[in-house]
């Protein structure tokens, strides 16, 4: 039978909440696998590899902008006494500090100079590095980048937001340049120190497949997107696409973006013997249903 099989590069990331005591009260697992629909972003965009999510500054320091991109997680609803970081990343950048803010009951749910939280990190690494830390210590450790004063960490009563800036050098805001990445493998939020020692992160593995190697029926219309000249073919509207990764990736643009091509003549095909679709893609929207159009006789 003809099909159509086009592979398509997207993604996805997961952020998970748990409640049994041993495992993490907030969970960034950060991977090209799954996405989630309350995570927001400023400042910056996000690529996805099957085992990571990298953090891409994308404010211009020239333009005046402060370099402070940051993602940010409403509805929470954690209990402060879960103020144990593990998290795993890979900071690509010169940031010197991970920063990071939350909003609590002690501040009326709102994010303020007073929750500026900053603990140290490498710079410029050529591998994941795993850190622990404690919030409250890290928040009252931070009064100075804000010039506040505070008797005890206001990582107090329900924890409503978390918001991860992850990459900063310097006030005011961070000024990150643009282009500052930082990879990210996970973070998550424990109740003890022991439970944070002990979590180990689900491992996740690349896929190293070689799809230009699949084989098909020999009747079979099969288009693989491992050339730019394979994906050049292809026109579109509503979305950018190129080449990256040996794969086609799509960018929507519009309110409703597609590719399209014309088949040649030894393309076209009796539509009554070939009903069937195939198509393999990963996808980084909240879209949850694929259009399919054609033209025939």
């Amino acid at each position: 039978m003809k099909k159509l099989f086009a592979t398509v590069i997207l993604s996805f990331i997961l952020c998970v909440f748990c409640s049994a005591a041993t495992e993490p009260g907030f969970l960034l697992m950060a991977d090209a696998s799954h996405v989630p629909e309350h995570i927001g972003t400023s400042g910056c965009v996000l690529e996805y590899s099957d085992i990571s999510m990298t953090v891409i500054s994308t404010e211009d320091l020239n333009d005046g902008r402060n370099g402070d991109p940051f993602l940010v997680f409403n509805n929470v609803n954690l209990k402060d006494e879960y103020c144990w970081v593990k998290m795993r990343i890979k900071n690509l950048s010169e940031a010197t500090q991970f920063e990071m803010h939350f909003a609590s009951t002690a501040t009326n749910d709102g994010i303020t100079a007073a929750t500026c939280t900053h603990y140290p990190i490498s710079s410029k690494d050529t591998e994941f590095k795993e850190y622990i830390f404690n919030i409250k210590d890290a928040n009252l450790s931070s009064q100075a980048v804000n010039e506040v004063t505070l008797e005890e960490s206001v990582w107090k009563g329900n924890i409503s937001t978390l918001r991860f800036d992850c990459m900063w050098k310097a006030e005011p805001s961070g000024q990150m340049p643009k282009g500052s990445a930082m990879e990210i493998d996970y973070i998550a939020v424990f109740d003890t120190k022991e439970a944070a020692e002990a979590y180990v992160a689900p491992e996740r593995t690349v896929d190293t497949t070689d799809y230009t190697q699949l084989k098909w029926d020999e009747d079979s219309l099969v288009f693989i997107f491992d050339t730019p000249e394979s994906v050049s073919r292809w026109s579109s509207a509503g979305c950018v696409t190129s080449f990256e990764f040996g794969n086609m990736k799509i960018v929507p643009s519009g309110f409703d973006p597609y590719v399209t091509t014309g088949l040649t003549d030894d393309e076209e095909f009796d539509a009554n013997k070939y009903p069937w679709v195939g198509y393999r893609y990963k996808m980084s929207t909240k879209g949850t249903i694929g259009g399919f159009f054609f033209t025939s006789s």
